[in-house]
């Protein structure tokens, strides 16, 4: 079912906390910012950016001019919204990513949450995305006078906002105040700026807060076109300025004189649809580029969309290759590839008419989703002059290796040319060892397609090696062999099965000691050496090219992709609801989720999800598909899918859901080996006959066994959510049972002799059930394991009949068989050298929480270690304030130290992620460094408490008693009483102001111990 007709066009869901269609959508009031409600939406999961900056983009901007793209197209939450991803092969992206270093996602609503698939995407290609918090209009004003009311509330709609960057992993904000403000909340609204700056530098190192041009300094909404003393106070506590879009042509040049060190910090605006904006937009967005170029400031492009919008001709693909083409001619580029391996790219535009998973076609319905973007091309065309007539793009209808995408090049070329084109620009170091290249290329029968490859060394030495495609024509064409240090042949060369068509080469190279620059696509023909000698007296004759490149990676050895067995993942089923269709068929919702049980999950970034309807098994065993395929149902970036209305016809005994796990370096699992879940199809319950009248038994929730027979009229009863009433109608089957068939049937499926009785969900100890009790009881003189229809019915599991007759002896011998329990454990322990022996019922999030934690308190330490160095300088000189935050940047270390050992403990793996500089100055020009500091104690430690309780509600959601007692224990009574400590501190500056009082205040820290100790 199309995604897209599951709400209207209100982003919003009517009801958040429902299973539905995952969404993307926006917060429209403070109380909901306030309430925190985002974070039990049905939807916030989904919504998490997978995605991480590469190493070089976690810390500041490059200190050069910079471009900032500002998103708005048609208010934003269109066919991004669809966090799965939607059916519109013709929606909207961006794949010039290359060209920007900063992303904001627009919209007129009050928070705008970035959907993820731009944050991922931004981030894997090195560029920070923004949200944006906007107040406007007449209900803007009101909203705004509330935010800024009290300084305690613009700390905490600020704190709010750092919560929600750091939890769905976007990068930052841009604040747009488009209201006027009483000139005495002023103070308060600059508190709101820097509380946030400071808040998400302290969380998330490199993150920005850039504030829009609006409202001045005295409280008018007043844009200035330019940076001076009217919006500067801003711009000084935050990260930047998005300048409003009608300067004029001095203008950049006068912000970048008032900026000083930091003009680059400052965005000129160009908006281009034109409203205003200098040079018009349009078309000739390049003139405004080339101002600011030329003045050296930073420039902000807002709503590119109108390529789309307006339907430029001929097409949107053309179009907006011309048009970011125009940007790229005037500003150069911002951001190359690759920066990291693996590095792995499949051209893929983020929407398509088709889907393929290595070379084989599984969809081929329309689709879109930004979040499946490979690594964008350059595709800068050049080459001989005989090669001119090559013709380079994306072709949504020829054939993909993987995903939607390819570079298709098609034309004439003549013989003994070549043609190249620039795929990536570079600037990775070369290490020690080997680097391995592959590349799928399907083509007809002579066109041949190679990697031309440029290194540089630091001594300015350049390179060039071709890694030739299969066969000898590269070697043997001096035209080509010439042009190159060295051309290396492929070293393996396969034809993958479920793609027929496709070659998959694989070449290894060495350049210890060099940096790649350039990956480029060079396209030749095959000649044998006889044709070489034929034509050489001959003048070239042009010739058809055709072939398609569809994909690459490059990676070492020790970077290839090593799956776990299915058996390591945990994959179940939550929020399970069916309904009935025409027919007699139904449909089904369900959200799948899944998890490594031990490893590092990290490592695959990708899960590809596919459907199996299995076979009724009234005459067939073992399970056989309805259709003979698998269905593909999408792709996840998270390790959750939500499957909505999916058809299942009334045969379909048992849905198959399986999770196709991909690597980084683009390869997949076999989906035969892939971890699954089973789901009993429900309606699948008919009646089971067993022997003797009124004899009735219900299967209750959550008893997972699973019982069927052979013969027709004898059904399964599966796994389900309700109660399975009229679990066995009494029907003459005796010969069936006293010959052991129905039996036998049963054992194999429940595969033990045991029941679970009235065990909860959680316990996981297995009784023996009595014989005389037992539904496995095969002996002939009692030949009737129900025989009575009364029930006694315990708390969960099987309803049991009490026996009579035959059968009506007490129940004896239910005994606790732990070695049968221990059997599956067993199983379990790891056997590679790698992965923890300790760890048990420690998922996934929890270890991604603890971590964050571990990073949140060593951020604080940092801080505090600043804190400590300013106040100890000599000509600073406060000791008091010195010691206090010596001590507390050493408990903060202690507290990362702490939750190091527990994650050791529990089997996890720390993570520690990179650190910014702080700030180095803590004075205030209001209110002095002593209260400043404490000031920003204090808002460090209710983070720290936020983050806590996160941690907590994480452990809690999954039931991990031991963590909750963990963090309860040894972290949340010291956090609160840290918080009342230094409350106390900061209303005890307030009031003795930043004199003579403040040098008491230290003494008295200074000698607080003293005093105790007294």
């Amino acid at each position: 079912m199309d995604p897209n007709d599951k709400f209207s066009t209100d982003p919003v869901p009517v009801d958040p906390s429902e299973p539905a269609v995952p969404v993307s959508y926006p917060i429209k009031t403070l109380e909901e910012l306030e309430s925190r409600s985002y974070f039990n939406s049905f939807h916030f999961p989904f919504n998490k950016a997978s995605v991480s900056l590469p190493p070089a983009g976690n810390g500041p901007l490059a200190d050069r001019p910079r471009i900032l793209v500002c998103h708005d197209l048609s208010g934003g939450y269109s066919d991004d919204r669809w966090v799965q991803g939607g059916a519109n092969a013709d929606a909207y992206a961006i794949w010039h990513w290359y060209l920007t270093d900063v992303f904001v996602y627009f919209s007129h609503n009050l928070v705008t949450l970035p959907p993820p698939c731009w944050t991922n995407t931004g981030h894997k290609h090195g560029v920070k995305v923004l949200g944006t918090f906007i107040a406007e209009w007449d209900e803007g004003r009101v909203i705004a006078a509330k935010l800024v009311s009290t300084k305690e509330n613009a700390q905490m709609y600020a704190e709010r906002l750092a919560e929600l960057a750091i939890a769905l992993g976007f990068d930052g904000w841009l604040l747009n105040m488009e209201v006027s403000f009483d000139v005495g909340l002023i103070p308060n609204l600059k508190e709101f700026v820097s509380h946030l700056t400071n808040t998400m530098h302290s969380l998330m190192p490199g993150s920005l807060v850039i504030w829009y041009d609006s409202v001045t300094v005295d409280g008018n909404l007043c844009w200035q076109n330019q940076l001076n003393e009217s919006n500067k106070p801003f711009f000084d506590i935050c990260d930047g300025i998005y300048v409003n879009y009608s300067w004029k042509e001095d203008y950049p040049k006068l912000s970048a004189d008032v900026a000083g060190d930091r003009k680059h910090d400052v965005y000129m605006g160009i908006d281009v649809f034109g409203r205003g904006t200098y040079g018009g937009g349009g078309w000739d967005t390049n003139v405004a580029l080339d101002v600011l170029k030329k003045d050296d400031v930073s420039a902000s492009i807002f709503a590119p969309g109108w390529i789309y919008e307006t339907k430029q001709p001929p097409d949107f693909q053309t179009a907006q290759n011309r048009w970011w083409g125009l940007v790229e001619k005037s500003w150069g580029i911002s951001q190359n590839h690759p920066q990291v391996l693996p590095f792995y790219s499949n051209f893929d535009q983020g929407h398509g008419y088709h889907f393929a998973i290595e070379g084989g076609q599984v969809s081929s319905s329309p689709w879109n989703n930004i979040s499946s973007q490979g690594s964008q091309p350059f595709l800068e065309i050049s080459g001989d002059l005989s090669a001119k007539s090559i013709q380079v793009l994306v072709d949504f209808k020829e054939a993909s290796y993987s995903g939607g995408g390819n570079i298709t090049f098609k034309g004439i070329l003549e013989d003994n040319a070549y043609f190249t084109t620039c795929l990536f620009k570079s600037e990775l170091f070369w290490g020690d060892l080997p680097v391995h290249f592959t590349y799928s290329v399907k083509s007809d029968e002579s066109s041949l397609i190679g990697l031309y490859l440029e290194f540089s060394s630091d001594m300015k030495e350049k390179k060039s090696v071709l890694l030739a495609s299969l066969g000898k024509a590269a070697l043997t064409m001096k035209e080509i062999s010439s042009k190159f240090t060295e051309v290396i042949e492929p070293s393996r060369v396969t034809m993958p099965e479920a793609g027929p068509g496709w070659v998959v080469q694989e070449s290894s190279i060495a350049m210890n000691g060099y940096t790649l620059t350039g990956i480029h696509a060079m396209c030749y023909r095959s000649k044998s050496e006889n044709e070489l000698r034929l034509k050489s007296s001959l003048a070239p004759s042009p010739t058809d090219y055709f072939a398609i490149l569809g994909d690459i990676t490059v990676k070492t050895s020790a970077q290839s992709s090593n799956f776990p067995p299915s058996t390591s993942w945990l994959v179940e089923g939550q929020y399970i609801k069916w309904s009935s269709g025409s027919q007699g068929s139904k449909t089904l919702s369900v959200k799948v989720v899944w998890s490594l049980k031990d490893g590092d999950a990290s490592l695959f970034p990708k899960y590809n999800i596919f459907v199996e309807r299995l076979a009724n098994q009234e005459v067939r065993e073992p399970m056989q598909t309805l259709s003979g395929e698998k269905e593909y149902l999408g792709v996840a970036f998270v390790k959750a899918f939500y499957v909505s209305d999916l058809a299942v016809p009334p045969e379909t005994s048992n849905l198959k859901f399986i999770i196709q796990v991909c690597g980084a370096d683009g390869a997949c699992q076999k989906v035969d080996d892939s971890p699954s879940f089973l789901l009993p199809a429900e309606g699948y319950r008919a009646q089971l006959a067993l022997l003797a009248s009124g004899c009735k038994a219900s299967l209750l929730e959550p008893q997972q066994a699973a019982f069927s027979a052979e013969k027709p009229g004898f059904a399964e009863i599966g796994r389900g959510r309700r109660d399975l009433q009229d679990f066995a109608n009494i029907a003459s089957t005796k010969d069936l049972v006293n010959s052991g068939k129905l039996v036998g049937i049963i054992r194999r499926e429940v595969r033990s002799k045991y029941a679970v009785l009235g065990a909860s969900a959680s316990q996981k100890m297995l009784l023996k059930a009595s014989p005389a009790f037992s539904i496995l009881n095969s002996q002939r003189d009692n030949p009737n394991p129900f025989g009575c229809s009364a029930r006694a019915k315990p708390r969960n599991g099987l309803v049991f009949c009490a026996s009579k007759g035959a059968n009506s002896r007490a129940l004896t011998g239910v005994v606790f068989q732990p070695f049968e329990e221990v059997k599956k454990e067993l199983m379990l322990v790891p056997s590679a050298p790698q992965v923890s022996l300790a760890r048990q019922k420690y998922v996934d999030e929890s270890e991604a929480a603890l971590n964050e934690q571990i990073n949140v308190e060593y951020n604080m330490s940092y801080v505090y270690h600043a804190l400590y160095a300013y106040f100890d300088r000599d000509n600073v000189a406060l000791k008091g304030l010195a010691k206090f935050f010596k001590e507390s940047s050493q408990e903060e270390r202690e507290h990362a130290e702490k939750l190091m050992e527990y994650q050791n403990k529990r089997g996890g793996r720390v993570k520690l992620q990179c650190m910014l500089m702080p700030s180095s100055e803590f004075d205030h020009a209001e209110k002095g460094d002593a209260l400043y500091a404490m000031e920003l104690a204090l808002s460090l430690e209710k983070l720290t408490n936020e983050k806590l309780l996160n941690l907590h509600a994480v452990a809690s959601q999954k039931n991990d008693v031991h963590l909750i007692d963990f963090i309860e224990s040894e972290f949340l009574s010291e956090q609160v009483e840290a918080i009342r400590k230094i409350s106390e501190y900061v209303a005890q500056l307030r009031r003795v102001g930043k004199g003579h009082g403040v040098w008491h205040f230290d003494q008295m820290l200074l000698h607080e111990e003293e005093e105790v100790v007294a």
